[in-house]
């Protein structure tokens, strides 16, 4: 080995490179596929549908005008239209959103300074609005201790329900839990009310590849009280599993699905909106592992032509150990653990220029379950692994048609 290391000095240079690109690579699927299997803080989603409440114009020959009185009664028709669906034999239960959905990138953000005893705890948070049933259809849980009963019932008082939070890097970290009991007021149209903070709840984030930054906040739409539903926008829907064809098609035969001036748009799974928001992300993903899969590709087909010329110059000094006595595994184990050492030597540095490039261009994402330095590790540890699979692989082919030669015939040119 000693004496081919102007060889080697070329080997390690290309593994440092090869494992280098490859490392980028696999830094950006690990951070990728890290953000995507996070728990994106509800249930299962079959079975669920969303529809959306839409009003007629004032062209429309069926559009009435309700005057001073025109909140009270697209509040009573919006009722009426609900209490139609859930009279369908195919529904098990609905709910009211607004701004209250996965797979979907509307942010109303907001902020709040809490002061308790003498601290300011800041909570930077996506204003939500649900109805309980809402809530559970999307079985949301509890977190910091909570259960999914508890947000139910503080969402049924008419309390808001935070989520736990990612404090940003100037925040103070506090104990969230802190800020149960305390009460949020809000001024609107010269209104102030104030609401109690009754639950914590675990963040729903907007879509999979979307880190958890910041915190949430659902305030409650209360359909029974007889207030107006100015807050309300779309309408959740649970059917009984299997049977969302039929559901759809028997909306198409349904008129009840309109009062006044208040209509109902042809509901959409809610799995439909997953695909369509994730499409691009996706195809990413599945772009980066094609990547990855032409790379290994390129990578073995290299070593084993590099490995393959190697050992082919090196046959007279196998016939040479198989002569003095050298058995088969001998020699594979010799040519394996030269191979395996120029490895280490050129990964090293491949590790070094990766995290150069990692943590300057592509700082980790808000939320992560991983750090910076997992996440390079983890990456490095993958690349590590597919290199020496493939010089396994590149180094034994060539060795074992090397064994194959007779000695007398390695040796007649020497």
């Amino acid at each position: 080995m000693c004496n081919e290391w102007r060889d080697n000095i070329w080997l390690i240079l290309e593994l440092a490179v090869v494992s280098a690109a490859m490392g980028v690579v696999l830094i950006t699927l690990v951070g990728l596929l890290e953000v995507k299997t996070r728990p994106m803080g509800i249930g299962p989603i079959d079975d669920i549908y969303v529809a959306e409440f839409s009003t007629l114009n004032e062209e429309s020959p069926r559009y009435k005008d309700y005057g001073d009185k025109k909140d009270e009664l697209l509040s009573r028709d919006m009722r009426r239209v609900s209490a139609a669906l859930r009279k369908n034999p195919y529904v098990e239960k609905a709910g009211l959103v607004c701004n209250g959905l996965p797979f979907n990138l509307n942010y109303w953000g907001n902020m709040r300074n809490f002061i308790i005893d003498g601290d300011t705890l800041p909570y930077h948070f996506n204003m939500r609005y649900m109805s309980p049933e809402a809530a559970e259809i999307l079985g949301i849980g509890g977190s910091c201790g909570y259960s999914s009963a508890d947000v139910m019932a503080a969402l049924k008082r008419g309390e808001i329900v935070i989520s736990d939070y990612v404090f940003g890097e100037e925040e103070k970290p506090y104990d969230i839990r802190r800020l149960v009991g305390q009460d949020y007021v809000s001024q609107i149209g010269g209104q102030v009310t104030a609401q109690r903070i009754g639950a914590i709840a675990s963040f729903m984030r907007r879509y999979p590849y979307e880190s958890h930054h910041s915190g949430m906040a659902v305030f409650p739409i209360n359909e029974a009280a007889g207030g107006n539903l100015d807050m309300a926008s779309k309408l959740l829907i649970k059917v009984k599993p299997g049977t969302g064809r039929k559901f759809i098609e028997s909306l198409q035969s349904q008129a009840a699905l309109a009062s006044g001036n208040v209509f109902l748009r042809t509901p959409v799974s809610l799995d439909s909106m997953r695909k369509d928001i994730c499409a691009k992300q996706d195809t990413r993903l599945n772009l980066f592992g094609a990547c990855m899969s032409f790379l290994l590709l390129i990578i073995f087909l290299g070593i084993l032509g590099t490995f393959w010329f190697r050992i082919r110059q090196r046959e007279s000094e196998i016939a040479l150990r198989r002569v003095t006595g050298a058995t088969r595994g001998d020699i594979f184990r010799r040519i394996i653990s030269e191979s395996m050492l120029l490895l280490v030597i050129a990964i090293m540095p491949a590790v070094g220029l990766d995290a150069l490039v990692y943590f300057k261009k592509m700082p980790v994402p808000d939320g992560s379950r991983l750090s910076m330095q997992q996440i390079l590790w983890i990456a490095s540890a993958l690349n590590f692994l597919a290199m020496s699979v493939s010089i396994l692989f590149g180094a034994w082919f060539p060795a074992s048609k090397a064994m194959k030669v007779h000695p007398a015939e390695a040796l007649k040119e020497e």
